[in-house]
């Protein structure tokens, strides 16, 4: 999977079981940081593409708007809108981070996916995002893509199918159009036995 960067590798399995923890383990071994995202049912496209910095962009436009006034002239739309529209002034969230990612392995991490509604759009989001690895900036009137540069290897967690899961907010099972672009990696819930080696090796 690592090699073929096919589709995502989506992790399933109950709380604590050491999905993220093993996210985290291939980025130390990786000597990289994941692009994450921390899923909620109000996951949205700002918090996972970009939000503008509407502060910024005010300063900016009252910039523009003084130096054509000292020039003489009344600044419009068409003067504003290419100065506050840019890269300069993006907050730049995980997708677009992943894209935007130089690296040889960059790493996309969602995180509980499977707290996000099933007929939210954010799922229509993250298949187009496996497909294409491009991203529209509307407002620029352009297309963010990897290029040449290697796709990116995506992890997707999920408690799906978990009672506890379900209680908290959690979906009984991922969307079938995401499970069939990934590989499904169940972890088991491990012994107490299992348990006690594991914070051995951590402390």
């Amino acid at each position: 999977w690592w090699n073929l960067r096919d589709g995502p590798l989506i992790l399933q399995g109950k709380p604590g079981t050491g999905k993220t923890s093993f996210v985290n383990a291939v980025c130390k071994v990786m000597n990289t940081i994941p692009h994450r995202i921390d899923c909620d049912p109000m996951t949205s496209r700002k918090q996972s593409l970009y939000e503008w910095n509407k502060f910024l962009q005010k300063i900016t436009s009252k910039n523009v708007e003084k130096e054509l006034l000292r020039n003489g002239k009344r600044a419009t739309s068409r003067d504003i809108e290419p100065a506050i529209y840019n890269m300069e002034h993006i907050f730049i969230r995980p997708l677009l981070a992943t894209i935007l990612d130089d690296s040889d392995h960059p790493i996309a991490l969602i995180n509980e996916l499977d707290k996000v509604p099933l007929k939210s759009p954010f799922h229509s989001l993250v298949l187009t995002f496996f497909d294409e690895f491009a991203i529209t900036i509307e407002e620029m009137n352009r297309t963010i893509t990897r290029g040449n540069k290697p796709a990116p290897h995506i992890f997707i967690t999920s408690n799906a199918g978990d009672k506890e899961s379900r209680l908290s907010g959690g979906e009984e099972e991922l969307p079938q159009t995401i499970l069939r672009r990934g590989s499904v990696f169940k972890i088991k819930e491990h012994t107490l036995g299992k348990q006690f080696e594991i914070l051995s090796n951590l402390c």
